[in-house]
Parts: structure tokens; C-alpha cells; sequence
């Protein structure tokens, strides 16, 4: 029973690692079903002053929004960091791993309507723009990846290589 404990907490710690390293965004790359950051929208072609304005605010409410909730999961992630180097209760472990993923969920779910509340105020035409290549590229220099560049070689494929 000891055995199954250890090997269920070295398990645990294995599959933590593995999904930061391919949870946390890096510098600018964008992973499946995520938007790239409004911050380019200023490029949008033929922008109203009112719509400037509705964006910024919009974007401001966000980004406070996100500053919190992304200070929660970081607590989060270190309580149960903490829980796993102590070896707690298992149960406790599974539930803050729920806890966990409820939080990582609900950010993305914002990012998402942040996203779609900026499109609501575009124009078909600068939708067209916004989805242009030059807004959703991921902004990645060629050649960058795996190997003697990659700052974790060997933590798993990064989130724009889980495409499929």
C-alpha cells in the first residue's frame, strides 16, 4: 500500500510537470483554441474612435480580471505543490488538482468572451482583418524549437505543438 502511495505521488509530480510545461504560454505562442492577445487591435483597419474606446475599456476590465485570476492559480499550484512534498492525503491532492483545472478553465473561458465581445463591435471587413494571417500568426522565429534552443529540452512538446 506504501509502494502504490509513493508511485501514485511520483505519478502525480510527473504528470504536474509535464502540464506546466505545456500549460504555461510562451512568450507569445498560442496553443490550440487560443486567440492571440487583443493588444494588436490598434492595426484593425477603419476603427472608430467609439470603437477604440469600447476596446480599450474592454481590455482594461480583462486584463484586471486576469491579473487576479491568474495570482489565484499560481496560489493554487503552490498549495498543491506543497501537498504533493508533503505527501497529504490523496484525496485532498485529487481535489486541489480540481481545483486546479476548474481555475485554468475559467480563465480560458474569459480570454474567450473578451475575445468575442471585441468581435461583436467589428465590422465583417475588419473581422477579416483581424483574422488575417498578420493578427493570428504566432509570432515565432523559424527554426526555434526543440534542441539547443529550447529552454526545456525534453519537457514535452510546447502548446503550439499539440496541434493536430
Amino acid at each position: 500500500m506504501n509502494k502504490r502511495r509513493i508511485y501514485t505521488v511520483i505519478l502525480m509530480m510527473f504528470v504536474f510537470y509535464v502540464n506546466g510545461a505545456t500549460a504555461q504560454p510562451m512568450h507569445g505562442h498560442f496553443g490550440k483554441g487560443e486567440f492571440p492577445p487583443m493588444q494588436g487591435w490598434q492595426d484593425i483597419p477603419d476603427l472608430t474612435e467609439d470603437q477604440k474606446s469600447e476596446i480599450e475599456k474592454i481590455t482594461l476590465e480583462h486584463r484586471k480580471e486576469m491579473i487576479s485570476m491568474r495570482a489565484d492559480l499560481k496560489l493554487q499550484r503552490l498549495e498543491l505543490q506543497s501537498m504533493i512534498r508533503e505527501e497529504a492525503d490523496f484525496n485532498k491532492i485529487e481535489n486541489k488538482v480540481e481545483e486546479v483545472g476548474k481555475m485554468r478553465t475559467e480563465i480560458q473561458k474569459k480570454r474567450i468572451a473578451h475575445h468575442l465581445e471585441i468581435r461583436s463591435l467589428l465590422t465583417d471587413e475588419q473581422k477579416k482583418a483581424l483574422d488575417s494571417a498578420k493578427f493570428n500568426r504566432s509570432r515565432r522565429p523559424l527554426g526555434r524549437g526543440f534542441g539547443k534552443h529550447h529552454p526545456k529540452p525534453f519537457c514535452g512538446p510546447g502548446p503550439d505543438m499539440l496541434e493536430e
